[in-house]
């Protein structure tokens, strides 16, 4: 394993960011698994779709990082350094700008919002920071990234998750709930955002030399980024509409121990872009940069979701607690469809790496569906999360048909 590591530079930078990512999510875990038993039930309900909705601002932070990394990838291989630094200068202000807006037509809108999910709307003030911060810190990120930095990128995710679970430990002690754990989460960001300006100190030090930017490149990432996240984040907000906040409350629970598929084989997508856009500039092939990515996903989720079924019980009663065996029998589902989304995630990145986007629409089309199931099919929580397995599997195994196609 060590020789392999050490000959083969995927593995080896999957390896390294996967540990990094690993330590980084099990934190991230830790912190809701903390807050999961000291709010109880009713109140993380609350918190629960508090941060869907900050997962959905999450949508701009992976098409900022993806994007980036895109386009750090291509000038790196072609060692235009100053132009990084111009690009990485001109796109901060832009950043900046934008999510003053963004944050301006949210709190515009906050009260509707708090209306419907029926919470208190400070909570969504509290938030408004996030906006910001993350699109700030997901250029920073793209950079490394782009730049094949992935030990200064695992630094970086390890700072966020360390400071998060620090302070809110803190303001637990200080007597702070649900706005402690929102403050948590603001903190976390700032911190390695101050630290990540460290890391790319060598590049900021480089003379600055103009580039033509083209902003649409983004949109088709923003895009397909919207239609994935709202997989997992559709489902809680309507949940919390049609269900009690104990209810939701044990969804959440589900559906956090079900993301550790996810934010496990993230790492691997963000190794896979770079890669891919490096040998397109070179002219090589990428397809089996694509099927090594494929099965280092499927290998790992194939563990946990197999522990999933199994173990559902203890698992639960080891991260949340008694209180939520009631929904233990749907972990293993959960997991199976989280599981399929990750395939499903790493697919829609190598296709628009390449630059095919006639599958977004199929993405939307599915995101309708969706909607529309939970909305006929919302009778029980068991119904919802079976309707979900087959909806994403059959999107997956479509999607993957058209690859091949575009492949072949």
């Amino acid at each position: 394993m060590f020789k392999i590591l050490k000959e083969n530079a995927f593995f080896r930078d999957n390896f390294i960011l996967f540990l990094a990512s690993s330590f980084h999510n099990f934190l991230g875990f830790v912190f809701h698994f903390i807050l999961g038993r000291w709010l109880g039930p009713n109140e993380y309900g609350v918190l629960g779709v508090i941060l869907s909705l900050i997962y959905m601002f999450t949508v701009l932070y992976y098409a900022v990082q993806t994007s980036t990394a895109q386009h750090i990838a291509e000038l790196k291989a072609k060692n235009e350094y100053k132009k990084i630094n111009f690009l990485f200068r001109r796109t901060l202000l832009k950043l900046f700008c934008i999510g003053l807006i963004i944050i301006f037509f949210f709190i515009l809108f906050s009260k509707s919002i708090a209306d419907y999910l029926n919470i208190d709307i400070i909570y969504l003030y509290i938030i408004t920071p996030f906006i910001v911060l993350t699109l700030l810190l997901s250029l920073q990120r793209g950079m490394l990234q782009g730049l094949q930095w992935f030990k200064k990128l695992g630094a970086n995710l390890i700072i966020e998750a360390l400071v998060k679970v620090f302070v809110v430990l803190l303001l637990i002690v200080l007597g702070y709930k649900i706005g402690g754990a929102l403050l948590a989460v603001i903190i976390s960001i700032l911190i390695p955002l101050i630290f990540g300006f460290f890391s790319l100190k060598n590049i900021l030090k480089k003379k600055e030399e103009k580039i033509e930017e083209n902003l649409f490149d983004s949109i088709p990432i923003l895009f397909m980024l919207i239609s994935l996240t709202a997989f997992y984040t559709i489902d809680i907000l309507m949940i919390k509409h049609y269900f009690s906040s104990t209810e939701t409350g044990f969804y959440i629970a589900l559906s956090m121990i079900g993301k550790v598929l996810f934010f496990g084989s993230i790492s691997v997508s963000q190794v896979m872009v770079p890669k891919i856009v490096d040998k397109h500039i070179k002219q090589e092939k990428t397809k089996n940069i694509l099927l090594k990515s494929i099965l280092i996903v499927f290998c790992f989720i194939s563990i946990l979701v197999f522990l999933y079924f199994t173990f559902s019980n203890v698992i639960l009663n080891i991260f949340y607690g008694k209180q939520y065996l009631d929904i233990a029998y749907l972990l293993g589902w959960y997991g199976l469809f989280i599981g399929v989304y990750c395939l499903l995630y790493l697919l829609c990145f190598y296709l628009i790496t390449i630059k095919k986007y006639f599958f977004i629409v199929i993405l939307y089309l599915f995101n309708i569906i969706q909607v529309l199931i939970i909305y006929f099919k919302h009778d029980s929580l068991n119904t919802i999360v079976y309707n979900l397995v087959i909806l994403i599997t059959s999107l997956f195994l479509l999607l993957f048909i058209y690859a091949l196609l575009r492949e072949k």
